[in-house]
């Protein structure tokens, strides 16, 4: 955020203000000479009548007026906090207690989940995701797994409205894409996000680390986006989380929320 500032006085550099500061710089110049005496008249010049008229009272206005004062030096400002936009150093932290900047805190793995819906799920990247991006063969997967075939893609259905439904890969093997419609309630997109979290933690070698969490506006939805890899090991997996809103933040469904999930990896 950029500040811009006014200046209200005659201090400081013009900045948007020219033809005010230039006539009050021409007034602060000008001053100081209308003190001086006119050293070039003799000194009994101005004698009698029109002398007596300038030391007495001006008839049109009034008792003439004091001369002008220079103008005083501005006192220095109070000190005070810096505005919180600006672009100050911000002092560095005592050596000691500075962690490395290649220091990795490893993750303590909390209880796993619990939840049906995400359970669900991780069972599916399990037993179809992880084998068919190792070259299994998709349709025999989704098969045995139970999957019903509708069109170009294979749902598996559970409590209405809601269910897991796997894009035919094509010709990208090596890319399981999910998509799964889930209940609205706010706590079941937490459970997906810790279950999913959990599972690329834990269980993958190497270890998928979170390199992302955001959000960004398409033409078509809102994008809320996490995501893990094991780049950092020199694996070549990947895990996307990306829940789907529309413009607005409304849900994709009536009375439902949309998700998509895809595993996959460049080792092939």
């Amino acid at each position: 955020m950029v500040l811009i500032s006014a200046h209200k006085g005659c201090e400081g550099p013009s900045v948007g203000f020219n033809a005010v500061l230039s006539s009050c710089w021409g007034y602060l110049a000008y001053a100081p000479c209308a003190r001086q005496p006119d050293r070039t008249r003799p000194r009994d010049w101005g004698r009698g009548r029109f002398h007596r008229r300038r030391s007495g009272t001006n008839r049109r206005s009034g008792p003439a007026a004091p001369p002008a004062q220079a103008p005083a030096a501005p006192a220095a400002p109070a000190a005070q906090a810096a505005p919180a936009d600006q672009a100050a150093p911000v002092a560095a932290p005592a050596a000691e207690t500075a962690p490395a900047a290649d220091t990795y805190v490893a993750p303590v793995r909390g209880p796993r989940t619990t939840d049906p819906f995400t359970v669900r799920l991780l069972d599916v990247l399990d037993k179809v995701c992880k084998p068919q991006v190792a070259g299994g063969d998709f349709a025999q997967l989704v098969k045995s797994y139970g999957f019903k075939k509708k069109r170009e893609q294979w749902v598996f259905a559970l409590e209405k409205p809601f269910n897991v439904t796997l894009d035919n890969p094509g010709s990208n093997k090596n890319v399981c894409t999910v998509t799964i419609d889930y209940s609205q309630a706010p706590e079941q997109a937490q459970e997906l996000a810790n279950g999913l979290h959990d599972w690329a933690t834990w269980e993958n070698s190497p270890q998928l680390r979170l390199i992302r969490n955001d959000q960004t506006v398409g033409s078509d939805f809102r994008r809320f986006t996490v995501s893990w890899d094991d780049a950092w090991a020199g694996g070549r997996a990947g895990l996307v989380y990306m829940r789907l809103k529309k413009l607005d933040e409304t849900s994709v469904g009536k009375n439902f929320e949309r998700a998509q999930i895809l595993y996959s990896t460049t080792s092939r």
